[in-house]
């Protein structure tokens, strides 16, 4: 009787030690999973914060765009259009951040490719190559040979040089995603890494290059793409 007890003691144990462990391990394997679910609770709050943030300065970019007057355009050729909600929102988020959007558009305003470069009249306009057998990005500008090209905005000279086709040309990088090309220049007044203000005059006019006639051809380049100038320009 006593060896029957003692069995069923041993057997109890057993099962008590069996079930313990079992619990200890899916208690270890429950933690361990918590852990993971953590971590990419944490990396997928971080994606959707980063994400938000995007949304932001791109929703500042046009926001500031527009207070410049410039009529921004989706691909699928609408205009974008914020709310004062969003924009509220974008002010408020972008003051948290330590961003002024006030002297973000000041700059912007300062840097932007705004001014006409020559005083002349539009030979040739602006089209996609889509439209056309042969596309040209940019606006072609008459003006009498050996005058001033001037700077459409603040920048800095990344390019003074001279091809078969441009002639004698510069390119400006204007910060913000945009540059400008100015191209058959007679002479260039400018260095690669050199400041220029908007307005200075950085090359003098004329017909190197494919060129027929004196005339500037010029180009407003967002992202690296060609864009039509009159959209940017002011009156002229």
């Amino acid at each position: 009787m006593l060896a029957v007890l003692v069995a069923a003691s041993l057997l109890t144990i057993g099962v008590f030690l069996f079930d313990y462990s079992t619990a200890l391990r899916r208690a270890r394997t429950a933690d361990a999973l918590e852990m993971e679910n953590r971590g990419l609770r944490q990396q997928v709050a971080s994606l959707d914060e980063l994400s938000q943030e995007l949304e932001d300065l791109t929703a500042l970019k046009a926001q500031i765009l527009m207070m410049l007057g410039v009529d921004q355009k989706l691909d699928d050729g609408e205009s974008v259009s914020l709310s004062e909600t969003t924009r509220d929102s974008v002010t408020t988020r972008l003051a948290l951040m330590g961003v002024d959007h006030m002297k973000a558009a000041a700059n912007l305003s300062a840097y932007a490719p705004r001014q006409w470069p020559v005083e002349g009249y539009v030979s040739r306009e602006f089209f996609e190559e889509e439209d056309q057998t042969e596309g040209h990005p940019g606006l072609d500008l008459v003006a009498p040979d050996g005058a001033p090209v001037r700077a459409a905005g603040r920048g800095v000279v990344t390019e003074a040089s001279h091809d078969d086709w441009l002639g004698n040309y510069v390119v400006i990088d204007h910060g913000f995603g945009y540059s400008t090309l100015y191209g058959h220049n007679q002479r260039l007044l400018v260095t690669v890494g050199q400041s220029v203000e908007r307005g200075q005059v950085i090359a003098r006019l004329s017909n190197t290059g494919r060129s027929s006639a004196p005339h500037l051809h010029f180009e407003i380049r967002l992202d690296g793409r060609s864009v039509d100038p009159r959209q940017y320009l002011g009156p002229k």
